[in-house]
């Protein structure tokens, strides 16, 4: 059973590369194991990309009051006001914590929901040979739609596309790592039935936007770029 730990170190890339390997032979035949290395790399690039402006939440005005230090008094500071200066201080700090958790949560977790049952090892060969912009299928019920093809920082290829299955939608990116294709982002929501018994999506906004441009480096690859990239078998 491989823990969230290691998928972490695997990320990270800390472990032994005996290690390495059996967690990439792993995830090349475990879809929900893929599934929990996309949920733990999200959250970690996600994290990322808003630690800088977490940082730049401002205090109230009332939480700023109690981190000031109280002016210095002629009479020695009793233990009573001691006291009462350090519950200040722990009050604020358990303030500032719940801000920072409620930005968190409300900016990352809902970029992390995952769908289990998806066909993935389909998915990934289609990455591997299908061309964007064109619709494919990839088993019963389920169609993919490549939309972009890039290099990230680590000049990686990565793809990002939509999964359609029967009731819900998935935006995603998938990146390719030691010949293999690896998820690393999955937003999934359900599709809504409309009048007309057309099922289409709450919202059309792309939720993985603000991802794509952390991971994005340099243009996107053209058409041409791409299908040279498929035929050379990625080389």
């Amino acid at each position: 059973m491989i823990t969230d730990e290691q998928l972490s170190a695997f990320l990270d890339n800390e472990l032994p590369e005996s290690q390495m390997q059996l967690v990439r032979q792993q995830l090349a035949i475990d879809p929900l194991l893929s599934d929990r290395l996309a949920q733990l790399a999200a959250t970690a690039a996600l994290v990322s990309r808003y630690s800088s402006a977490i940082e730049q939440v401002p205090l109230s005005a009332n939480l700023q009051k109690l981190l000031e230090p109280a002016p210095v008094s002629k009479l020695a500071v009793s233990a009573w006001q001691r006291l009462q200066q350090i519950a200040q201080q722990q009050l604020a700090l358990a303030a500032s914590v719940a801000l920072l958790a409620g930005f968190l949560l409300g900016q990352f977790l809902p970029l992390v929901r995952q769908p289990l049952a998806t066909p993935w090892p389909a998915v990934f060969a289609l990455l591997e040979n299908a061309a964007s912009g064109q619709q494919y299928s990839a088993g019963k019920d389920y169609h993919l739609f490549p939309q972009l093809t890039f290099k990230n920082k680590q000049q990686q290829f990565c793809r990002h596309f939509i999964l359609r299955e029967p009731a819900a939608q998935s935006e995603n990116i998938a990146c390719r790592l030691e010949g293999n294709w690896q998820l690393v982002a999955s937003y999934r929501e359900p599709l809504t039935l409309q009048k007309n018994h057309v099922y289409q999506l709450a919202s059309s906004a792309a939720k993985l936007d603000p991802l794509l441009d952390q991971l994005i480096e340099g243009p996107l690859l053209d058409a041409a770029q791409e299908q040279l990239m498929l035929d050379t078998n990625w080389q």
